[in-house]
């Protein structure tokens, strides 16, 4: 997204750069998360369980907010009292 709040379709070459940041995140032993969302109709969201359970999420033409990495946590058997 742009300043003006326009969306910017990801070229070839900013889908490597994030691909390539995500490998070294990895690399180093953290945890990657990616934060999209597709725009949708109000009455399209599904509002009981039954149509949750329906529901199909989008997977392609997702608007890209955020990539960020978590540190793993040590296994519990290693923390100290």
């Amino acid at each position: 997204m742009d300043i003006d709040g326009q969306l910017i379709p990801l070229n070839e070459e900013k889908v490597e750069y994030f691909k390539k940041a995500i490998e070294d995140m990895a690399f180093g032993s953290l945890h990657c998360v990616a934060i999209a969302y597709t725009p949708c109709e109000p009455e399209t969201v599904p509002t009981c369980e039954d149509e949750l359970a329906q529901w199909e999420l989008a997977e392609d033409d997702l608007v890209l907010l955020e990539i960020f990495s978590l540190k793993r946590c040590p296994c519990p058997c290693h923390q100290r009292d």
